[in-house]
């Protein structure tokens, strides 16, 4: 049966189908995931802190009157800016990375580490 001249059958499932192909194509974006929670310290380097899915965005804060914040962005690059708040300056290094696929990962540094054994953290993560 030739496409130009489809039976009214035809034309209905037709347009069926190009309707199921336009909702599949404006499918909605799914909805960004906010996690907020704290960790204690236990020393180890590159411990994961989980969050349940990929983030694009954390903050982790000390609670330790040292005041030190770590803000991690995805992007092309890895960018980190932790600053010594106590201090007033940025710090060197990476202490917080964004995990492949769950939360983020953090190492133990004497002065910014952000896995310093027995110290209470905060964090901030939004999904991708």
């Amino acid at each position: 049966m030739p496409i130009n001249n489809p039976a009214a059958s035809d034309a209905a499932a037709l347009i069926a189908i190009h309707a199921a192909i336009n909702d599949a194509h404006h499918t909605p974006p799914t909805p960004r995931v906010i996690d907020t929670g704290s960790y204690v310290g236990d020393g180890a380097a590159n411990r994961q802190i989980t969050t349940g899915f990929k983030c694009s965005k954390v903050m982790v804060m000390s609670n330790a009157q040292r005041g030190i914040v770590a803000v991690v962005f995805a992007g092309g690059n890895k960018t980190l800016n932790m600053t010594d708040i106590a201090n007033q300056r940025q710090t060197p290094g990476i202490c917080v990375e964004l995990h492949a696929t769950d939360g983020f990962l953090v190492n133990v540094d004497p002065d910014y580490g952000y896995n310093v054994n027995s110290e209470t953290f905060r964090y901030w993560a939004i999904s991708e």
